[in-house]
C-alpha cells in the first residue's frame, strides 16, 4: 500500500504467522493511484508515480540481512504522475532490444494516452492528451522476435470519468521509430468499467458479467459468448503453470459479492488436417 506512505505486510504460511515489513533506501512519498508491476523474476516490484510523484520506485521482493527490503528511486521521470494509469511489459522473444514498460492512460487530461519507457532509460509519450483510468491491456504478439512490430491491445476502463466502449492499439516498431496509437471507438458490445482479459495462443478474452468476447490475434475481430461468471468489477485472475487460470472474487453489476471461484483454460491450438 502506498496511498499516504509505502507499507507492506508479510504472511508466513508455515508460521501463520503476519508481519510488518521494514524498508530502507529512498523515500516512497504518498503514491495514491500508482500503477506498478512485478518483474520477471518475482524478484522486485517497480512502482509509477502515483500522487503528486513523478519517478519511478525499484522495490526489492527478497530481504536483505538484515530482514529489511530496500526502496530504490530509479533514474526516470514520468511525463506527469498518471495515476490510474495501466502499466504492462513489452516483450520480445530474443532480448531486451526495444523492450521496456509502458504506461496507457491516467487521470490527467493534459496527458498523451501512453507512455514507453524503454529499458535503455530512454522514454517517449505519443497519443493525443486524455483522462482515461483503468484499461486492461494485453500484447497480441506473443512470441514477437527482433524484427517484429509488436501490438498491445487497451480497452474499457473509465473515459473523461465515464465506463467506456472504446480501444487503442498501440503499436511498436522495431529498431529506433517511434511507438504510436489507433483508436478504436465502440470496440466493445457495451461500456465496461473495470474489464479483465483471458489469453491463449489464438486470442484474447474480455470479461465483465457473463459477457466474454473472444479477440483474434491476427486480426482483432471479435466474437460474443457467454460465460458463468458474474463479475463485473474487482477480483483477482490467479493462473497456474498447467494454463489454468482462477477468477476469484470480485462484485456483481448490482453489487452483490461473486462467491464461486471460476476456471479460465485455454482453447487447444488447432492443427492442421493432413
Amino acid at each position: 500500500a502506498w496511498a499516504e506512505s509505502l507499507r507492506a505486510f508479510i504472511y508466513t504460511p508455515g508460521d501463520d504467522l503476519w508481519s510488518v515489513a521494514e524498508f530502507t533506501g529512498a523515500d516512497a512519498g504518498a503514491r495514491a493511484g500508482a500503477a506498478h508491476r512485478v518483474d520477471a523474476s518475482l524478484e522486485r516490484l517497480l512502482v509509477f508515480g502515483g500522487g503528486e510523484q513523478r519517478s519511478v520506485l525499484e522495490i526489492d521482493l527478497r530481504p536483505d540481512d538484515a530482514d529489511t527490503y530496500t526502496v530504490t528511486e530509479l533514474p526516470l521521470q514520468l511525463d506527469s504522475p498518471r495515476r490510474g494509469a495501466t502499466a504492462m511489459y513489452v516483450l520480445r522473444s530474443e532480448g531486451d532490444a526495444d523492450e521496456g514498460v509502458v504506461l496507457v492512460g491516467g487521470d490527467d487530461p493534459a496527458a498523451p494516452a501512453a507512455m514507453f519507457l524503454r529499458d535503455d532509460d530512454t522514454s517517449v509519450s505519443f497519443g493525443d492528451a486524455v483522462a482515461w483510468t483503468g484499461l486492461a491491456c494485453a500484447q497480441v504478439e506473443r512470441d514477437a522476435d527482433a524484427d517484429t512490430t509488436v501490438r498491445v491491445l487497451c480497452l474499457g476502463g473509465l473515459r473523461e470519468g465515464a465506463a467506456t466502449a472504446d480501444a487503442i492499439v498501440l503499436t511498436f516498431p522495431p529498431g529506433a521509430a517511434e511507438p504510436s496509437l489507433l483508436p478504436l471507438p465502440a470496440f466493445l458490445p457495451e461500456p465496461t468499467a473495470d474489464p479483465r482479459l483471458f489469453e491463449d495462443d489464438a486470442a484474447i478474452y474480455a470479461q465483465s458479467g457473463p459477457l466474454w468476447l473472444r479477440i483474434d490475434r491476427e486480426d482483432l475481430t471479435r466474437q460474443s459468448l457467454t460465460g458463468p461468471s458474474p463479475r463485473v468489477r474487482g477480483g483477482h485472475s490467479i493462473s497456474l503453470s498447467t494454463g489454468a487460470t482462477f477468477l476469484v472474487g470480485g462484485w456483481t453489476g448490482d453489487d452483490r459479492p461473486v462467491d464461486h471461484w471460476h476456471v479460465f483454460m485455454p482453447s487447444l491450438a488447432q492443427s492442421a488436417s493432413p
